[in-house]
């Protein structure tokens, strides 16, 4: 392999450059791999004209791959695709050919019995808008879905708490639930469990750096006072929850229009409210009139930032439902329906 990477840099291909393989007009590659007591070999290959060097350059890639003997498994993860930012300007195509890409490596090295596995880490649903006829079956047969939002009546129980319990016994073995341990047991009126889940996107990130924000926030080692935790809420409110927003809207909005959005959704002070008075809010203030309300709501409820709210929920004479993406990947906005800030910008934006 490293000779690959070798002869690839000779002849001008970097990884991060895919225009650089346009460079692949060599005429002749022979090198000689050797991996003592694992591989030997010796390729030749001649190439007539540029427009089939790639395919051979893959061939001898290939079997390298295929031939590749060791002792030790090898994974290696391919990560980034937790944003629907990277389908922007028609990637959805290029990300396709990638799991493609993915899915035959890993078919080679199934077919060598080489100890070689590639993971491509990919959000549930920009994997669902991958442009690739085969993305069900490699889902059907290969995927492993990681599904850390829960519902039960005990939030202790739910694989998001169980994941911090087992990241806590690392440094405290004697500790098996994290809540219990340090926390007071009602917080905000609410179980302790509930009130430091809804605080986030119910992924394992989002979770962890809560809990690093508030440890920082302890007058003293052990149980956590109410006072500590809350400080920290409102820490990694505004800081680390309201940075994963800016961050979403990167993509779409210059700095200066970040930066107004989140003085928009500040100046309503509202947990939920409609549409049509954030728009109304938008077009009666100069800062915000330049604003794409549409884009912006959309992109944040992708992101988890916004969700809908049901009253009555799906029948109207149950209990009101909250619906964010993260909840259900497949959820698509209402805008009939009132928006719902998520409670990790509560304090950000001094809503009460």
């Amino acid at each position: 392999m490293r000779e690959a990477k070798r002869l690839l840099r000779e002849e001008g291909v970097e990884p991060g450059s895919p225009s650089s393989l346009r460079r692949l007009k060599t005429a002749k590659v022979e090198s000689k791999l050797t991996l003592p007591k694992f591989y030997e070999r010796t390729h030749t290959m001649e190439v007539e004209n540029a427009e089939n060097a790639i395919r051979i350059w893959l061939a001898y890639l290939q079997s390298v791959v295929e031939s590749f003997e060791s002792r030790r498994r090898f994974y290696l993860f391919l990560d980034g695709l937790d944003d629907m930012r990277v389908l922007g300007e028609g990637r959805s195509l290029l990300l396709a050919g990638l799991l493609q890409a993915v899915d035959a490596v890993n078919e080679v090295a199934r077919q060598g019995n080489a100890p070689i596995k590639v993971v491509l880490a990919c959000r549930t649903d920009v994997y669902g808008r991958l442009d690739s006829p085969r993305a069900g079956k490699i889902r059907r047969d290969f995927a492993l879905e990681l599904d850390w939002y829960q519902n039960p009546r005990d939030v202790r129980n739910t694989h998001l708490m169980r994941l911090a319990n087992k990241r806590a016994r690392l440094n405290r073995p004697q500790v098996h639930n994290l809540v219990e341990a340090y926390f007071p047991n009602k917080l905000l009126g609410r179980p302790a469990a509930q009130s430091v889940v809804e605080q986030t996107r119910h992924t394992p990130r989002d979770l962890l750096q809560l809990l690093k924000i508030v440890a920082q926030h302890a007058s003293q080692p052990g149980r956590l006072d109410e006072r500590s935790v809350l400080s920290g809420f409102a820490d990694y409110s505004e800081t680390y929850f309201t940075d994963e927003a800016h961050d979403a809207l990167r993509f779409y909005f210059d700095e200066g229009s970040r930066i107004r959005a989140m003085e928009l959704l500040g100046t309503i002070r509202k947990r939920h409210f409609p549409v049509a008075e954030l728009r109304s809010t938008a077009d009666g203030d100069p800062r915000f009139r330049r604003l794409d309300i549409e884009e912006l709501v959309s992109v944040l409820f992708d992101n988890g930032f916004l969700g809908n709210l049901t009253p009555g929920g799906p029948t109207g004479f149950a209990p009101d439902y909250y619906r964010f993406k993260f909840r259900s990947p497949r959820a698509s906005l209402r805008w009939d329906e009132d928006l719902v800030v998520h409670p990790g910008l509560w304090k950000a934006f001094n809503i009460a």
